[in-house]
């Protein structure tokens, strides 16, 4: 006698599988990523990669596109945040570092090197680079001044009365006097 199988009964009563990533806006998820970048070194596509929850590395992209989505806001400030965070790894990289092989130190340097590369692009006013821009004479030396003689025998008197005048003018503006 052949087994007989079970008839399968549909069960309307089931919520619709969930289907993919989400790909619409929603705040809740956008503060989620947020928080995870913030807080860690991840980019965003390695913390949308972290959870279903999370909307696909382009669909992210997508919402960053826009410069008056709300999420590019958010991101920014996500980003100039994690700055601090690379900081800190970069202490605790140099501080856990034993230099037992030129090994261990070669990829300490480089972990903190990539850091305060990142950061200083992240948030340029506190990591970046300060450039001191400073103006020097030849071989590093002081400014020479030089001054001219002018030869004025070739005007005429209506002429040098014009040109003490403008002289005398130039003179008292550089003085502070004549305002």
């Amino acid at each position: 006698m052949p087994i007989k199988k079970k008839p399968q009964v549909k069960d309307e009563k089931k919520a619709p599988v969930k289907t993919g990533r989400p790909t619409i806006y929603n705040e809740e998820i956008a503060e989620k990523i947020c928080d995870v970048i913030a807080t860690t070194d991840w980019g965003l596509e390695t913390v949308c990669k972290s959870s279903d929850d999370f909307p696909s590395y382009h669909a992210a992209v997508q919402w960053l596109l826009k410069a008056d989505h709300p999420f590019t806001e958010k991101y920014a400030r996500a980003k100039e945040q994690q700055a601090e965070v690379l900081g800190d790894q970069i202490i605790q990289i140099s501080d856990d570092c034993k230099p037992d092989s030129k090994f261990a130190v070669e990829k300490a340097k480089l972990q903190v090197d990539a850091r305060k590369f990142v950061a200083s692009k992240l948030k340029p006013k506190k990591w970046g680079d300060k450039l001191i821009k400073e103006v020097v004479g030849a071989d590093g030396g002081p400014i020479k001044i030089e001054s001219q003689d002018i030869d004025l025998s070739p005007l005429n008197d209506e002429e040098l009365v014009m040109y003490r005048a403008l002289n005398e003018k130039l003179a008292k503006k550089n003085s502070g006097q004549d305002k």
